[in-house]
């Protein structure tokens, strides 16, 4: 054991370590600085409505919230409204209405099945912590000191996946651009699901790097049920299996393969069980409406969907980066140039088509935060 620490308090890992800290520090400084005034308060409602969802899930048993499914499946030309019990109300949360009087009600549901209950819980718990009761109460200043704290994480495990797939000087460089870089610095703050299963997704590829190098089976167990939980955050989340299943396709053993392919999918599946289970317990009615309702909302993935992935780079109504882009053309030389020639660039190019392929199939709308998932990988690429 001594010899082992000592192996690792070697000057150079001592000055990594210093430098981790001092990037990590940099990065909470920048997120935490306005962190509740950019972006602007009510720019996405969908803040509010997971701490809604979650803050009256925590109180009554039963999800309440903000609902967008309605405005939507009418935009559509829908004539089905999954939801009977709609209320519109002015919850002037943030003085968001006194700011912009005119601004439409809050379509309130309940029950409330827009989402899964896992980042809902995260949110309305954190603000149920802090003393929140009422939904006014649950401003961005309070909602959105849980993400800038994620952010830590995940850029720390953005530094160890970089290291483990390349070397301690991308590790580095990932977290230093993902601490500094303003898409990243500013995204990370929103209240949103994405950025509660990017750590997630993070930590299972490090796990799955570690079964694949180590050959134990509690790493690619570890790796499946994080699949499973990034899953009870967002239905985009499948994107986390996707890749583990995809890593393990192209880089296990043909012995055994099959088996661990079936272990992985029926763990990392049961996120999505949990969901139906989690329905039914509550209104399988309503929830089954819902869900056939958003099903039906397939917005189609076409080159001007992909172009605009690449060349829309806009967090939410106001802010673009150029970051971004550099990252997708890195991207495309690494994955071209690099595939199965380097495990590292391979799986990263895995997680990145991973998350494309479901970003075009459950949220090919121009919003922001649905392009969150990508921005870790794309600062690695350009590492």
């Amino acid at each position: 054991m001594v010899k082992e620490i000592k192996k690792l308090l070697t000057p150079t890992n001592i000055i990594f370590l210093i430098a981790l800290i001092l990037i990590i520090s940099l990065g909470n400084f920048l997120r935490f600085k306005n962190y509740a005034v950019i972006p602007h308060p009510g720019e996405t409602a969908d803040e509010y409505g997971f701490a809604w969802a979650g803050l009256s899930l925590i109180k009554e048993g039963i999800p309440e919230s903000w609902s967008g499914v309605e405005s939507v499946t009418r935009a559509k030309g829908s004539a089905a409204i999954p939801y009977k019990n709609i209320e519109k109300e002015k919850i002037n949360v943030d003085n968001i209405y006194d700011n912009e009087p005119t601004r439409p009600p809050f379509s309130i549901a309940k029950p409330w099945f827009d989402k899964p209950p896992g980042f809902a819980l995260l949110v309305g718990g954190y603000s149920y912590l802090k003393g929140a009761r009422e939904y006014i109460q649950t401003g961005v200043g309070i909602i959105r000191r849980p993400m800038v704290r994620l952010a830590v994480l995940t850029t720390v495990l953005l530094f160890i996946l970089a290291t483990r797939l390349f070397s301690k000087w991308v590790g580095l460089l990932s977290a230093l651009l993902y601490s500094v870089v303003p898409t990243a610095v500013i995204s990370s703050r929103l209240a949103m699901a994405e950025n509660g299963y990017i750590p997630i997704f993070l930590g299972a590829l490090i796990l799955m790097d570690y079964y694949l190098k180590k050959k134990k089976e509690i790493y690619l167990t570890l790796a499946a049920i994080l699949a499973a939980l990034a899953i009870l955050f967002k239905l985009s989340g499948i994107s986390v299996l996707l890749s583990l299943l995809l890593v393990l396709a192209l880089y296990h053993p043909k012995k055994d393969k099959l088996k661990k392919l079936t272990k992985t999918f029926l763990i990392g599946i049961s996120g999505l069980i949990a969901f139906f289970v989690y329905g039914a317990i509550i209104d399988w009615k309503v929830f089954m409406d819902v869900f056939v309702a958003q099903s039906n909302l397939f917005y189609g993935a076409g080159a001007d969907i992909l172009f605009s992935v690449i060349i829309r780079n806009s967090i939410a109504d106001f802010f673009t980066s150029g970051w971004i882009l550099l990252g997708w053309i890195s991207a495309f030389i690494i994955s071209f140039s690099e595939w199965k020639k380097e495990r590292g660039s391979t799986i990263i190019t895995i997680a990145l088509m991973s998350y494309l392929i479901v970003f075009l199939f459950f949220g090919s709308e121009g919003y922001g935060w649905y392009r969150f998932p990508f921005i870790p990988f794309l600062i690695i690429s350009i590492s």
